[in-house]
């Protein structure tokens, strides 16, 4: 969804470094037992995370590519992102071999998250595609979650129109 007007400039590498971001923290669970310290290390990321997103707030930095770019990142590392830890080597967490039944449930596991992961890529890519084109928002809370307005005019050469909570794009002219 876009609540930008058509001259309002929004261009950066944001959304990919949010898929990034989703990435290392699909990468961090998955391989948490290959850490020597998983929480610290989520917490790093989780903190990056928010950090960003507030960055995201200021003018002309646009929050909802952001979470759409994490999102798909996050579908796409579960789809893409291999399992290189104790678990593809037959090894458990306590250190003992796989059984062959808990080879095969892992597997299936694994497979089936692929396959849950690359459907939820097709619907969002398409939901996405069609909130874009198709519907026009209402812009009365969504509003500050691109552009919180610390000062009466920091938000105002943007869309947000602070008075009356609405978008510039959602009026009829």
């Amino acid at each position: 969804m876009r609540f930008v007007a058509a001259a309002a400039a929004q261009v950066g590498p944001g959304a990919s470094l949010f898929g990034l971001m989703a990435a290392l923290l699909v990468d961090v669970v998955k391989e948490r037992q290959l850490l020597k310290a998983p929480g610290r290390e989520l917490f790093k990321v989780l903190s990056v995370l928010l950090i960003a997103l507030f960055i995201g707030c200021l003018p002309f930095i646009d929050n909802f590519a952001h979470v759409g770019g994490f999102v798909m990142g996050l579908l796409s590392s579960v789809l893409f992102v291999p399992y290189i830890g104790q678990s593809l080597a037959g090894v458990n967490e306590e250190g003992t071999q796989f059984s062959r039944e808990e080879k095969r449930w892992f597997r299936i596991y694994h497979i089936g998250s692929m396959i849950v992961a690359f459907l939820a890529i097709i619907a969002f890519f398409l939901l996405f595609f069609l909130l874009f084109y198709n519907v026009q928002p209402t812009c009365k809370n969504w509003s500050y979650f691109n552009c919180i307005p610390l000062t009466p005019s920091l938000c105002s050469d943007l869309v947000t129109d602070v008075s009356t909570r609405t978008c510039h794009v959602c009026r009829s002219t």
